[in-house]
């Protein structure tokens, strides 16, 4: 692992830990930096940073701004904090969808959709054509993308009994409907698992990889004691 790669790494690490506010795109080429004005977009270089495009504040209100690079890094999803969502294309460096949607949870491996929630309400949003179905009084625990189907696992609010159930969704990305709502006794250790041996598979299915998560992540008071030192001494070991 090169040295290049090792500072990146450890950039992904300073954002978990909360100690930077910037994220780096998935292949490395990119970085999104905030600050008090707005987010800087550069490109990241053998021995520097190339700016590349500027998105200020004032376009959008700005609470808790978090920022979620598609798997592909093609995409960058900033959402205000205030229930309101933009998505940037890296290479045009044009806006190219908006929703009223608060927190993006993950892309899927292809890049093409993106899930997000809003209190209750958990969004599947295609990112080409800004289609989005809305699942309401739903809780997301686990997620897992197929080529054509997304599958949910968490609780749902009964409002008639004030009681939560658990529930398994199946959503058809096709025609971006739900084909299976099925009540489950727990969330299962394997989400995988359940879907193979529940639905079978529709194709080669897999799950959402950790580096979609967004940011902003823990801050460095509530990491684990050790944690930083722990990662750094593997890092340039």
């Amino acid at each position: 692992m090169n040295f290049f790669i090792k500072t990146s790494l450890l950039g992904i690490l300073l954002i978990s830990l909360g100690t930077i506010q910037s994220m780096t795109s998935p292949d490395f080429r990119f970085e999104a930096v905030l600050s008090e004005e707005g987010i800087q977009i550069m490109r990241l270089m053998k021995l520097e940073r190339k700016d590349l495009f500027f998105i200020p504040f004032a376009r959008m209100k700005f609470s808790h701004p978090t920022l979620l690079f598609s798997p592909d890094s093609a995409t960058l999803c900033i959402a205000n904090g205030c229930a309101v969502t933009e998505l940037w294309d890296i290479k045009s460096q044009e806006k190219i969808g908006n929703a009223n949607i608060d927190s993006p949870l993950c892309f899927s491996p292809d890049s093409k959709w993106l899930v997000t929630e809003l209190d209750s309400t958990v969004g599947i949003w295609s990112v080409k054509s800004e289609s989005v179905l809305y699942i309401e009084n739903f809780y997301v625990e686990e997620i897992n993308f197929g080529v054509n189907k997304v599958y949910l696992c968490g609780t749902s609010d009964q409002l008639e009994s004030s009681q939560t159930k658990t529930e398994v969704i199946v959503v058809d990305l096709t025609s971006l409907k739900i084909t299976h709502r099925d009540t489950i006794k727990e969330i299962p250790s394997d989400f995988n698992v359940h879907i193979l041996k529940t639905y079978g598979r529709d194709d080669s299915g897999v799950a959402t990889p950790a580096s979609a998560t967004p940011i902003p992540m823990p801050s460095l008071e509530e990491a684990e004691p050790g944690t930083l030192s722990n990662v750094l001494n593997c890092l340039f070991s």
